[in-house]
C-alpha cells in the first residue's frame, strides 16, 4: 500500500544511479528524508552532463528543482528483520539546458529511499510514473 506523505521538502535533485546515505536526527519515522533529498539534488548537479554547461548568458545549466512526488512504501517483513523502518519513492523534476535548441526542457528523476536506524540510503530508479509516484 503506497500513501502520499505530507512532508514540505523544497528543491532537489538526482544522481548516477550510485547510493547515498545521509545521517537523519532522531525526528520520527521520516527524520532525516530532507537532508537525504538534499543530497541527492547535489549529486544531480554534480554528475548529471547538461548541469555541467552553462547557456550563452552564463546561467547553470540545469534549474527549478522541485520535488514531483513523495510517497511511503510498502516494507517487507524480510526488509523489516534486516531493520529498515521507513522506505519512500520520490520524483524529483528540473529545467536541463538544451544547446541543440538553445532553451531549457523538462527533466525527471525517481529514487527509492530506504531508512535503517537513522540512515537513508538511496537507490535511483531508471524511470518512474509520477502520477502514482512509483518507481520503476
Amino acid at each position: 500500500m503506497v500513501g502520499a506523505l505530507a512532508l514540505g521538502l523544497s528543491a532537489c535533485g538526482q544522481a548516477g544511479g550510485e547510493a547515498a546515505k545521509t545521517a537523519g536526527a532522531d525526528e520520527g519515522k521520516f527524520g532525516g528524508l530532507e537532508a537525504a533529498i538534499h543530497t541527492w539534488k547535489a549529486d544531480l548537479v554534480a554528475s548529471h552532463p547538461a548541469c555541467a554547461v552553462k547557456t550563452p548568458e552564463g546561467d547553470p545549466g540545469c534549474v527549478s528543482f522541485e520535488v514531483a512526488c513523495k510517497a511511503e512504501a510498502v516494507i517487507s517483513p524480510e526488509e523489516q528483520a534486516k531493520g529498515v523502518s521507513a522506505r519512500v519513492t520520490s520524483g524529483m523534476r528540473w529545467q536541463r539546458w538544451d544547446a541543440k535548441r538553445a532553451e531549457y526542457l523538462p527533466d525527471s528523476q525517481f529514487a527509492v529511499f530506504s531508512k535503517t536506524a537513522a540512515t537513508w540510503t538511496r537507490q535511483d530508479a531508471k524511470g518512474g510514473d509520477p502520477a502514482a509516484c512509483k518507481a520503476f
